[in-house]
């Protein structure tokens, strides 16, 4: 099998966010090659710098979040860091950034925020428990996300949040809010008059609603009809896009998921939390004919054969799906306690918990190994 959390990791590098790269080069550079900005960092926020690896693309993400939370920041840093003559050119790359681009960079980094799923579930699904029974429905919420992204102002709420507080109110602007009960719906609406310390929206009933303070109106404004919306959305959909290709197969035939993700579709079958009122007759022919299985002699007869059986005991069974760990714990704990009821379920259920969906646990130990023997001891 590919591994998944490789997938998602390549899905995060088809994020486009060139000014957070911009800035993100000199920076590296100099957190890399100096303990001195690292100190000046600690001191000034009260916590360490988050660290980079070259290997790992979601680390560049956790440096990203970094500059994100401590944005407000960063301007007193480095004019610490020139100040001290720290970093040289390196600390004049990083000041020209902010001198002249500090929206843009602010923007793309809340926007690499609103991209945290991402980055989730690739941990998530880079342990070596039965990550197998799961991959396919996280997979499947990604690629639900990327479908619907952009038709909510909140798939986006970071960069939703500061394209509001940056936006110019204007008479025309459109408007989008939700009010609970009795109406329990959004309601759309255009900025119809601007006075002082006052704003009045108009709504295609031909009502009116009077906004007192700014902070409302910017809460009001619809960030979808912002010109700026598009532009941002076509810097994270080549992520969404990505994944898309390689789980149907519309990519080079070598990374092509399709039927890696068909397959692990049908193991979800052994989360007993999962089969009840989803697994069937059909489910089971196309379980049974997969190759991991042929090793069991009448595979097809006996799942079907035990398949009313097992069903019934799957019924009212909850599982901690958020919770990797605890999900394996579970899972594994109910097959104990109920595996002699369906044998040779019992038997396919051993074999599919023994496939992963990731290489990332082996290479823990190939790097452990690295950092105790070094690459030229056998």
């Amino acid at each position: 099998m590919l591994c998944a959390s490789h997938t998602l990791q390549h899905t995060g590098e088809h994020l486009v966010l060139p000014i957070v790269e911009e800035f993100l080069t000199p920076w590296l550079q100099l957190v890399s090659h100096s303990h001195t900005p690292r100190l000046m960092w600690k001191n000034m926020m009260g916590c360490g710098m988050k660290g980079f690896s070259k290997t790992r693309w979601w680390s560049r993400w956790e440096v990203m979040k970094d500059l994100a939370v401590n944005f407000g920041e960063l301007h007193a840093f480095v004019n610490k860091l020139i100040e001290d003559n720290v970093g040289g050119a390196t600390t004049q790359a990083l000041h020209a950034v902010l001198s002249t681009k500090e929206d843009q960079l602010q923007l793309e980094l809340a926007l690499a925020m609103d991209m945290e799923v991402l980055c989730t579930t690739t941990y998530k699904m880079e342990g070596d428990g039965l990550e197998i029974l799961l991959i396919h429905d996280a997979l499947e919420d990604l690629r639900l996300r990327g479908r619907m992204l952009g038709t909510e102002a909140a798939h986006l709420p970071n960069a939703s949040a500061i394209l509001r507080a940056k936006a110019r109110i204007t008479i025309g602007m459109a408007t989008m809010e939700y009010y609970e009960a009795p109406h329990h719906t959004w309601f759309e609406g255009k900025i119809l008059a601007l006075g002082h310390n006052s704003w009045t929206i108009g709504y295609p009933d031909g009502s009116t609603l009077v906004v007192n303070t700014e902070r409302e109106i910017r809460a009001a404004v619809d960030v979808r009809a912002l010109p700026e919306w598009q532009p941002l959305l076509a810097q994270v959909n080549g992520a969404f896009t990505y994944l898309e290709a390689r789980l149907t197969d519309n990519c080079a035939a070598t990374y092509g998921c399709k039927e890696q993700h068909r397959i692990t579709g049908l193991l979800r079958a052994f989360n007993p939390a999962f089969a009840h009122g989803k697994v069937d007759a059909l489910w089971v022919q196309r379980l049974a004919s997969l190759p991991c299985f042929g090793c069991i002699p009448h595979v097809d007869a006996l799942l079907l054969q035990e398949m009313p059986s097992y069903l019934n005991a799957c019924q009212g069974v909850q599982v901690d799906v958020a919770d990797p760990q605890a999900f394996a714990t579970q899972v594994l704990s109910w097959w104990a306690s109920n595996h002699t009821r369906f044998p040779t379920w019992a038997e396919a259920a051993r074999i599919a918990m023994c496939l992963t969906p990731n290489s990332a646990s082996c290479e823990r130990v190939f790097s452990l190994l690295a950092c105790m023997f070094g690459s030229l001891r056998s």
